[in-house]
C-alpha cells in the first residue's frame, strides 16, 4: 500500500485525474470541445447510499484529537484522523461501559465537526454548481453565435468564390481581346511595311523616270544653245 494522503490531497488528486482524462481523451478533440464545453467534464457519479461498514472506535486515537486546534486553525488533516471512526463507528458495538459522557461527548464533537465541513462542501458545491449553469448558458449562447457566425463565413465564401469565377471568366475575355488586338496590330504593321515598300518602289521608279527625262531632253538643250549662240555672233 503507497502512503497514505491527506484529504486536501485526494480532493487535488481527483481534480487533476478529472482533468487528464478530459484533455487525454482521444474523443474529445479541439473544436468539440470548443463547440460543446460540457463534453470536457467528467461523467457524473453513482448514486449515493450508505456503506454497512463499521468500524471499531479508538478512543485513545479519538481523544489524541486537539479539537480546539482543529476549530482554531482548520485543520482538516488533523481531522481526517479520526472521521472515519465518527462516520463508520460501531457505537452498538462498543462497551456500555465504553460510552462514557466523555467519550460520547469527544465522538460527537467530532461529528459536528465532520457534518459541518461538509455543509461547507455542499455550499462550495451548490455554488459551483450555479457556476457552471451560467458558464454553460454563456457557452450555449456562444456556441450559437458562432454557429451564425461560421454560417455567414460560409457563405460571403460562396460569393467570393462566384465573384472570383466571374473575374477569371472577365479575365480570360479580356486576355482574349488582348490577343486579338495584337493580332490587328501586327496586320496593320505587316500593311505599313508593304505600303512603305510600295511607296519606296514607286518613288525609285519616279526618279529612274526623271531621269530618263533628263538625260533625253539634255542634248536638245546644247543643240539649241548652240545654234542661239552662233546666231548672235553673226549679228
Amino acid at each position: 500500500m503507497g502512503p497514505k494522503r491527506t484529504l486536501s490531497e485526494r480532493q487535488g488528486i481527483d481534480q487533476e485525474a478529472a482533468l487528464d482524462s478530459s484533455v487525454e481523451d482521444p474523443a474529445l478533440t479541439s473544436m468539440e470541445v470548443v463547440m460543446n464545453p460540457l463534453a470536457a467534464m467528467p461523467c457524473p457519479a453513482s448514486p449515493f447510499s450508505f456503506d454497512r461498514r463499521r468500524l471499531k472506535i479508538d478512543w485513545r486515537l479519538l481523544h489524541g484529537v486537539d479539537v480546539d486546534r482543529v476549530v482554531r486553525e482548520t485543520d482538516l488533516d488533523l481531522l481526517e484522523k479520526v472521521v472515519s471512526m465518527a462516520v463508520y463507528g460501531d457505537l452498538e458495538a462498543e462497551d456500555p461501559e465504553a460510552l462514557s459522557p466523555l467519550n460520547f461527548g469527544r465522538i460527537c464533537r467530532v461529528a459536528q465537526l465532520t457534518g459541518e465541513y461538509l455543509l461547507h462542501v455542499q455550499d462550495r458545491l451548490a455554488l459551483e454548481n450555479s457556476q457552471l449553469k451560467e458558464d454553460r448558458l454563456k457557452a450555449s449562447k456562444y456556441n450559437e453565435a458562432l454557429r451564425l457566425r461560421i454560417k455567414e463565413q460560409r457563405e460571403s465564401g460562396r460569393e467570393n468564390r462566384r465573384e472570383l469565377r466571374r473575374a477569371q471568366r472577365s479575365l480570360r475575355a479580356y486576355e482574349g481581346q488582348v490577343t486579338e488586338l495584337k493580332a490587328q496590330r501586327e496586320a496593320l504593321l505587316t500593311e505599313i511595311r508593304h505600303l512603305k515598300g510600295d511607296m519606296q518602289a514607286a518613288n525609285a521608279q519616279v526618279f529612274t523616270g526623271c531621269g530618263l527625262l533628263i538625260e533625253l531632253s539634255s542634248p536638245h538643250i546644247h543643240r539649241g544653245g548652240g545654234a542661239e549662240a552662233r546666231s548672235r555672233s553673226g549679228q
